[in-house]
């Protein structure tokens, strides 16, 4: 086959195609990224809540292997946080925003999960690029459809984007209303 047979050349299609897919291998890897900083932030949470140094919190909360077990760990955290220090109001208010992350936090594992565990779908059909993350198994979660879109995935990043930034500027906080816009904040985070 000669080097310069026209068949060889790539089309738009397939120029496209790799572009998309390109694309959607960088929201995957963003979104991932994302879930990370998430699972980081966590240590500032725990070492808040239990008013332990940083280094030691990050130590303990990171003996859990999974993100199940250091959520357990926030949880049980929090709970004799708040039996310990009630009568701080800047710290109940602290805690207040570190559960509600945490609840949104847990929600979403599943959605990192999705991302971290399914194929990753680059296939064009009739020319139409139909790109995503397919899962093989039946899909019985808050994701009704079975290939997650790069949009999708996007969206996903910029959630757990927002919810570490959320987390990591608690303790900088200055001042009781920071905080409870913060909280706001908080609650507002998407169910995804």
């Amino acid at each position: 086959m000669p080097k310069n047979d026209e068949n060889l050349k790539p089309t738009h299609e397939d120029l496209r195609h790799q572009i998309d897919r390109a694309s959607l291998y960088e929201a995957v890897g963003e979104a991932i990224a994302g879930w990370s900083d998430i699972e980081d932030s966590l240590s500032v949470a725990f070492s808040r809540a239990t008013r332990t140094d940083l280094h030691i919190a990050t130590a303990v909360l990171n003996s859990a292997n999974s993100f199940t077990g250091k959520e357990r760990m926030l949880r049980y955290g929090i709970a004799a946080g708040k039996q310990l220090w009630s009568d701080d109001e800047r710290y109940v208010l602290e805690i207040d925003i570190f559960s509600q992350c945490l609840k949104r936090a847990a929600d979403w594992a599943h959605q990192r999960n999705w991302l971290a565990h399914n194929r990753i779908n680059t296939a064009s059909t009739g020319g139409v690029y139909i790109g995503g993350i397919v899962s093989p198994r039946n899909n019985n979660n808050n994701w009704k459809q079975s290939t997650l879109t790069e949009q999708a995935v996007r969206e996903c990043t910029k959630s757990f984007n927002r919810l570490s930034i959320i987390i990591l500027k608690v303790p900088f906080a200055k001042g009781l209303g920071t905080l409870e816009t913060l909280s706001n904040k908080a609650s507002e985070l998407p169910k995804i």
